[in-house]
């Protein structure tokens, strides 16, 4: 997964964006938020059809205090890609560990989803409901987690980066008759470099 950096301007977390104001342990950030969470009907014959459920774009705004106590943040943001048109909010904690070069991230948080995000995800329209698949639309509701990121410094601007976080699906999304699991599970390896 690409990191970048450059002066205000970022691509981190699946965020291109750029800082807007930075002070006192604040900051706060705009930007693209892309959402690759959907599907393609021909993933699983259980899936067969169904509508593709497609990447989407999010206008976003996103917001952090650091403090000696750890990192408190909060994301907001709105499809414009005209795919849900559904709003989700993320509000998150981590306390960063040094040891060196390298620093972990140990975190937890709830990722919430408006009623339009949910239905698009793991909701099915009664176009696409079968005699084993009966149509369901779930309301809103919050996706909890935990997670741990690692950063290694290499010298110079040079980083390797490493994210897991394991996801508990609400129960509302845990009963849609296209969802055969109950939480999500995601890694991820990447480079970073700091202009």
């Amino acid at each position: 997964l690409p990191t970048f950096r450059y002066e205000r301007f970022f691509l981190e977390g699946g965020m291109l964006g750029v800082d807007l104001l930075q002070a006192q342990g604040f900051k706060l950030s705009a930007g693209a938020l892309i959402a690759a969470d959907g599907f393609d009907p021909d993933d699983a014959p259980a899936l067969a059809g169904l509508q593709e459920r497609k990447a989407r774009v999010y206008a976003a705004l996103a917001a952090s205090y650091t403090s000696p106590y750890g990192i408190v943040s909060a994301r907001v943001g709105g499809d414009v890609s005209d795919e849900s048109k559904g709003t989700r909010l993320r509000l998150g904690y981590q306390y960063p560990l040094q040891f060196g070069s390298v620093t972990l991230l140990p975190g937890a948080g709830v990722d919430w989803l408006d009623k339009k995000d949910a239905r698009y995800l793991y909701g099915v329209s009664p176009a696409e409901a079968t005699a084993g698949r009966p149509a369901y639309a779930p309301g809103a509701g919050f996706n909890p987690y935990v997670n741990l990121s690692a950063v290694w410094r290499l010298g110079g601007p040079h980083a390797i980066t490493g994210f897991a976080q394991v996801q508990a699906l609400d129960s509302a999304f845990k009963d849609s008759p296209i969802v055969d699991r109950r939480g999500v599970a995601t890694l991820g390896v990447g480079y970073q470099y700091r202009f």
